[in-house]
């Protein structure tokens, strides 16, 4: 599995004033125009005219201030400068202190904002600490019924799904569903976020048919929206896409990945973040169906566009710098592959640090280097090393490690330690079983390396049994992939 980037929206907080302050709320709300329609400059004066009139007030309202502070932070996050964003939240929650506010409505948004640049800089610990301080604040408040809050839980949930606790991030989703179910003007686009974030959540589980109904859910409230040439949509496209990818519904996938690039060809510039995805998503599409030189040059589109914008050190060059590793080793250049997987680790460590799914998943990947270049015990050593991170970080047993598991058994196997890769075959279909489907395409392949292995240890019946539960997995497969297909398993790949 590929990371794949999850975009979390930004909270800005409403301004609200007496009649003596309209000109704050004019200003303001003027910025908030300007900044939803991407003119982030004009937004930033507008936000600093409302700063200056509440200045010259007698006396100026420290809340007021705060709030202001609050979307000039939204301004900078916008812009990824996160030091200019996190001083000028800091300014606000000072200010609050001093009126001692810092446990009113206003201070959430704020707190909130804190978590969400400490997530997007890759300190993890750090976004939660802020996302537990935030909570307790609008619970204090009693502010948990509003719009503010679902887009907290919306992120705070994202979060939860960077750090492998998807059972807690799907609860938090979830419940901001339920929650913006009782706020009538609650918009389309904001119920389609959630629907986004909690599909995503449900395909790392391995909940196929439960995400692919969000992600549907989402693309048609994104439509009723009117944001057919949104932003928004191209995103929930191209989740959809990746899902159907990843299920086996390739012409599915390649049909929902186009839509998403005529799309972004109408209304992204040209260096908008939104076509970094799209490509990547193409590119995965294509080496799916073999199309080796039509990934590299979607591939190569994805990664040079996220060095342009976001910079070498960033998760989502990585995440595309992974996939071109897996290209590479396609076409049997495994030393390329390995380079360019360890640059991915790098990135990796670099910005997450060493406990985190995604450095699980990047050591997982040299390992198969590892294995394709004949260095098993190297290969053991870095599985071990994937399953031991994955395992202290993720609290769900899903796909990420069984895939780990499956690759340990076969190196064991190729070592000749026939048991130990009898254990470990084990383990991954006990956890393939699990997954709700249990169609995941590499779960038949890992049915028949197990089954391989009881022949060479002697147990022809229990191999015999699990050969009939491979072929079982491979025909749910077709006909997951192809609802219409009735015969066995011809197509499928």
């Amino acid at each position: 599995m590929w990371p794949r980037l999850m975009v979390a929206i930004l909270m800005v907080a409403p301004l609200y004033g007496s009649d003596s302050q309209l000109p704050v709320s004019y200003w303001s709300s003027l910025g908030t125009a300007h900044q939803s329609a991407g003119n982030l400059s004009e937004a930033e004066q507008d936000y600093r005219r409302a700063l200056a009139v509440n200045e010259a007030s007698h006396p100026p309202s420290q809340q007021l201030e705060a709030s202001i502070l609050n979307n000039l932070a939204t301004i900078e996050q916008a812009r990824r400068d996160f030091t200019a964003a996190n001083r000028l939240l800091q300014q606000g929650l000072a200010l609050l202190k001093e009126d001692h506010l810092d446990q009113s409505s206003i201070a959430g948004p704020l707190l909130a904002n804190l978590a969400l640049n400490s997530q997007e800089s890759g300190k993890l610990k750090e976004a939660a600490d802020f996302y537990r301080q935030a909570d307790a604040v609008f619970t204090h408040a009693d502010n948990t019924q509003t719009a503010d809050y679902v887009l907290f839980l919306c992120n705070f949930g994202l979060l939860s799904f960077e750090t492998g606790h998807y059972p807690e991030g799907i609860a938090q989703e979830r419940r901001a569903l339920e929650i913006q179910s009782k706020i009538p003007t609650a918009t389309n686009e904001q119920k389609a976020y959630v629907q986004n974030n909690l599909g995503l959540g449900l395909e790392e589980v391995a909940d196929f048919s439960g995400a692919k109904a969000c992600f549907l859910k989402a693309i048609e409230l994104q439509r009723n929206a009117g944001r057919v040439g949104g932003i928004h949509i191209i995103e929930t496209l191209s989740n959809l896409a990746s899902l159907e990818e990843k299920t086996g519904r390739y012409a599915d996938a390649w049909a929902h990945e186009t839509e998403a690039e005529k799309l972004a060809q109408a209304n992204l510039a040209a260096d908008e973040p939104g076509w970094a995805t799209v490509w990547n998503n193409l590119g995965l599409i294509a080496f799916r169906r073999g199309e080796f030189h039509e990934a590299q040059r979607e591939y190569e589109k994805s990664a040079a566009l996220w060095l342009r914008v976001l910079g070498p050190n960033s998760p989502q060059y990585s995440s595309t710098l992974t996939n071109i590793s897996a290209l590479e080793s396609a076409r049997g250049h495994h030393k390329q592959a390995e380079e360019t997987a360890k640059h991915a680790l790098d990135i990796d460590m670099a910005f997450f640090g060493p406990e985190h799914t995604r450095v699980a998943a990047d050591l997982a990947n040299l390992a198969d280097e590892a294995f394709y270049r004949k260095k098993l015990k190297n290969a053991i050593e870095l599985l071990l090393h994937a399953k031991e991170i994955e395992e202290r970080v993720s609290t769900a047993k899903g796909p990420s490690l069984a895939r780990i598991l499956d690759n340990l058994a076969a190196a064991y196997e190729a070592d000749k330690r026939l048991t130990d890769a009898k254990g470990y075959y084990e383990q991954a279909v006990h956890i393939y079983e699990l997954q709700q489907p249990n169609t995941v395409p590499s779960f038949a392949a890992c049915l028949r390396h197990y089954a391989e292995v009881l022949r060479l240890l002697g147990d022809f019946a229990n191999a015999e049994m699990v050969e009939v539960r491979a072929t079982r997995a491979d025909v749910q497969g077709v006909l997951a992939a192809n609802p219409t297909t009735r015969e066995g398993a011809q197509g499928f790949r």
